[in-house]
């Protein structure tokens, strides 16, 4: 398996929104909550679909994993902080300048466990520390993102109590690069 970490090209948007939908779906359904938060899921998949849009590349940066001429991954970072991010930064008495979050990690689910996500990881931290970011971010509330990340960076930095429709804590890592 030759997996290949490149930038994200305009003519894979298209496949790389189908595979965030994929992955959404698949973490809800794993989780449990997929008929409880049906709403919440379109949603989600349409905000996160929207941030890979061409117009959307003076916020966002991404990469992805291809194998096969096929995408099987993604990942990249958001270059304003918001959200939950933000309020784990407060916490933590941090200046969002020295900070970039990491986003929109999405690994096919027959790809899992294979290490594309540390590869992605991988290279985005080295795109970062070339850029003089000093700290990464990254949050989530799917319980088995929650148990990836857990055995990568740790415990979480910061735990939101029901942040997520006021049911689902978000957990934040905040790193230096």
């Amino acid at each position: 398996m030759e997996i290949k970490i490149i930038e994200l090209q305009p003519q894979d948007i298209n496949e790389v929104k189908e595979l965030a939908a994929l992955v959404i779906k698949d973490s809800f359904h794993n989780d449990g909550v997929a008929h409880k938060y049906k709403k919440y899921l379109s949603e989600e998949i349409i905000r996160v679909q929207k941030k890979f849009d061409q117009d959307q590349k003076e916020n966002y940066y991404f990469l992805i994993a291809k194998e096969n001429n096929k995408v099987v991954g993604t990942a990249g970072y958001a270059l304003k902080i918001a959200g939950p991010i933000q309020l784990a930064l407060n916490q933590l008495q941090l200046s969002d300048k020295s900070v970039v979050e990491l986003i929109s990690f999405y690994i096919h689910p027959q790809h899992q466990g294979k290490g594309i996500g540390p590869k992605l990881l991988k290279a985005l931290l080295t795109h970062l520390k070339q850029a003089d970011y000093q700290y990464f971010s990254l949050y989530t509330g799917y319980q088995k993102a929650k148990d990836f990340w857990r055995k990568k960076l740790g415990e979480p930095d910061v735990i939101l109590p029901k942040y997520f429709e006021k049911s689902l804590d978000c957990h934040v890592w905040v790193k230096p690069i």
